[in-house]
Formats: structure tokens, C-alpha cells, sequence
């Protein structure tokens, strides 16, 4: 089994070769990704209103944090953080695109030490990623203590990772040529 760190390399070369596919594929279709139905449930039991500030983890190429930062408005704030600089640059591209001001990305080393204030968030959420993570658990844990008390934390993701190919096929490959 990878150490977490060697399993954040891969995890972040994977997304730097894909980043630009995925972009294309986003411009392509309004922005909107093939997760759209789940993205827009995740939105809608978040309860954002104006001057809210929302955690994205996981934000990939700005998705579903372009979609929150209308809700929130000039007032509020979204925080995207990723361990894949080329997906942070094409989510920040993205934004340009759509001239959207209140939304920032960061790119971070670890998912589990994220670099904010404990409790300075009125929401957070990890769309399709927190499965990703070498610990699912931490990482929740870091969303959790983000999050101000009576905020919310708002995951989607696969079920057991013994059931998911996406997930399994992957990690096996890695293992077996690291």
C-alpha cells in the first residue's frame, strides 16, 4: 500500500495530465459537470444565503464552486482548495470566463491540514473526491473542524470502495507500479 503522501503524488499527477481534457469538457457544456444532479443536491441541503462562506474541497476545475458563489453573493465567500495546480488553474480560468469575483482557489499539500482558520466556515463540502483521499476520515474530520458551530458539512460520493471499480482498478494499478 502507497504511504498517504506518495498516494497525494499520484492522485495530484493524475488530475495535472487531466485537468485540461476535463476544462474542455466543462466549457463545452456550460460549465456544468457530469455530476450536475449531484452538484445542485449538494447546493440545495447547503441552506446558502447571501454573506455565507463555503469550503470547497476537492474543487477540481471550479465546480461546484461556481454555482455556490451566486448564491452566496458579493458578500459572501468560497474557498476552493486542491492538491492539483493545473486543476486550480483551470477553475480559476473558469471563473475569469464567467467573471466571478467572490470565489478563491488554493492549492494545498494535504487534505487533512487545511491552511484556514478552525470554525471560519458557514459550510463546507467535498463533491466526488473525499473517496479519493488516502484518509477519507481525516479529511472529513478537517471539514468538520472548518466549519463554525450549527454549520454544515455536505458530502457526495461512491459507496464502499470494494464495490467501486473507479476506485479499486485504480489504487491497484498504482500499487502494483509504485
Amino acid at each position: 500500500m502507497l504511504d498517504p503522501q506518495a498516494q497525494r503524488q499520484a492522485m495530484r499527477a493524475r488530475w495535472d495530465a487531466f485537468a485540461p481534457i476535463y476544462a474542455q469538457f466543462l466549457s463545452a457544456n456550460g460549465f456544468h459537470s457530469d455530476h450536475a444532479e449531484i452538484e445542485q443536491w449538494i447546493i440545495s441541503h447547503l441552506d446558502l444565503g447571501e454573506g455565507a462562506r463555503v469550503l470547497d474541497l476537492a474543487c477540481g476545475s471550479g465546480n461546484p464552486s461556481l454555482f455556490i458563489a451566486p448564491l452566496v453573493g458579493a458578500s459572501g465567500h468560497v474557498s476552493g482548495f486542491d492538491l492539483s495546480p493545473a486543476m486550480i488553474a483551470a477553475a480559476q480560468m473558469a471563473q475569469a470566463e464567467r467573471g466571478i469575483a467572490n470565489v478563491t482557489y488554493h492549492l494545498i499539500t494535504d487534505e487533512t491540514r487545511l491552511p484556514i482558520e478552525p470554525k471560519s466556515y458557514d459550510a463546507a463540502l467535498c463533491q466526488m473526491g473525499i473517496f479519493l483521499m488516502p484518509d477519507p476520515l481525516a479529511a472529513l474530520q478537517a471539514l468538520a473542524q472548518a466549519v463554525r458551530p450549527g454549520g454544515m458539512v455536505a458530502l457526495a460520493t461512491w459507496g464502499k470502495d470494494e464495490t467501486n471499480g473507479l476506485l479499486t482498478v485504480p489504487r491497484t494499478i498504482i500499487t502494483r507500479h509504485a
